[in-house]
């Protein structure tokens, strides 16, 4: 979405439903299956258990991935602003070096991932409506953005 000089990129709303929805499910179920697994109490525990910790385990982390990632870019007078949960960071649009999705991941489902001119790395939603627009002015701004397309 473009707004006179202010360009705006956020992340789509059937991805953030399908990826809190999956990230619940494997959280809420690996818990439902640790429980089974303490019921149970016999030998069909342990590998309830290891089962049950390695869903819980995955939606965990993918929770914590999920609030570090940005889900709102602006970029705003040559200023590059990524916002998330727990991310809020600025940065001069002539200093991003490449723009890029995940390695071995055709379906864009892993972060895409900014990097800057001094190595640091920003991950981003996969689907973000108004990347390419995004992408377009820094590019302008800086020739030397390395894009996948």
């Amino acid at each position: 979405m473009e707004t006179g000089n202010v360009v705006v990129c956020e992340e789509s709303s059937g991805f953030r439903l399908y990826s809190v929805f999956g990230l619940t499910v494997a959280l809420g179920g690996g818990s439902v299956i640790l429980l089974g697994a303490v019921a149970a109490h016999d030998s069909a525990s342990f590998p309830l258990t290891v089962i049950g910790g390695g869903w819980v385990l995955a939606g965990w982390l993918g929770w914590q991935r999920r609030g570090r990632s940005a889900t709102r870019i602006v970029l705003d007078d040559g200023i590059v602003t990524f916002l998330g949960a727990k991310v809020r960071r600025e940065i001069p649009a002539r200093e991003l070096a490449a723009f890029r999705w995940q390695r071995l991941d055709p379906s864009h489902v892993g972060s895409s991932v900014f990097t800057t001119l001094e190595g640091d790395t920003i991950r981003c939603s996969p689907r973000m409506t108004g990347l390419l627009s995004l992408l377009v002015e820094p590019k302008a701004q800086n020739p030397g953005l390395a894009t996948p397309m």
